[in-house]
């Protein structure tokens, strides 16, 4: 399940508006200085909306209806426990734990828990420490994304 990161087509997008915009500047050297301003106010209106909309609509979206707990424990490990308190199922659920470490899964129903051992979550590969204490998950999803904090 490869899901790309918003983040990742943001700067995929700024870079293709970059690039039109070299070449529209390049067809605008030969008119007038005043058609000249009016073309540039409206690409500037136009990168605003192209770059600015994703950044908002990604800092508003919406918050998810969880409860979300942490454990740690020096016989079996840390581990995070997360339910679902939501009407709708979350899909393609990517969980960041301390900023750090990722773990993914498909869906989690509604109403249903997950309890995911601090040792799951990796980093370029490599699982986190056993007894790593949890400070902080992220969840993100179809349905938004939302921090707890877990100390």
């Amino acid at each position: 399940m490869a899901r790309r990161d918003w983040g990742e087509e943001l700067i995929e997008d700024k870079e293709a508006i970059k690039r039109g915009l070299k070449d529209f500047l390049r067809s605008l050297s030969r008119l007038e200085s005043a058609i000249l301003i009016r073309a540039g106010a409206t690409l500037v209106v136009l990168i605003a909306l192209g770059v600015g909309l994703p950044l908002l609509f990604g800092l508003f979206a919406p918050k998810l209806e969880a409860k979300v707990l942490a454990n740690t424990s020096t016989k079996v490990g840390s581990f995070v426990l997360i339910n679902n308190l939501g009407s709708s199922d979350w899909k393609e659920v990517k969980m960041t734990l301390n900023g750090r470490y990722t773990y993914q899964v498909d869906r989690i129903e509604a109403g249903g828990k997950l309890t995911i051992m601090v040792q799951s979550f990796t980093e370029d590969g490599k699982a986190a420490p056993k007894n790593l204490p949890p400070n902080v998950l992220l969840i993100e999803c179809d349905k938004g994304k939302s921090v707890f904090p877990l100390n």
